[in-house]
């Protein structure tokens, strides 16, 4: 379970702005936990022979997704 990264809560309305070492260390330790957990279990996506990975398949994805409405 992760904590709450912050303990001030006007700093949690800025969060984006906040550098990832200010955050708890007991917030970033769930997020690494987390982040080897989902890696551990999951493969990339893969098209034939070709690997999908990266950041580019995402944009296109929200894309295709908005002009279906979903």
């Amino acid at each position: 379970m992760l904590v709450q990264p912050l303990n001030n809560k006007h700093d949690l309305q800025r969060i984006n702005e906040i550098q990832l070492d200010k955050l708890r260390s007991e917030f970033r330790s769930g997020l690494d936990a987390l982040t080897r957990f989902v890696f551990e279990r999951t493969r990339p996506k893969q098209v034939g022979a070709t690997m999908m990975t990266g950041p580019a398949p995402y944009p296109l994805h929200g894309r295709v997704s908005k002009k279906m409405g979903v």
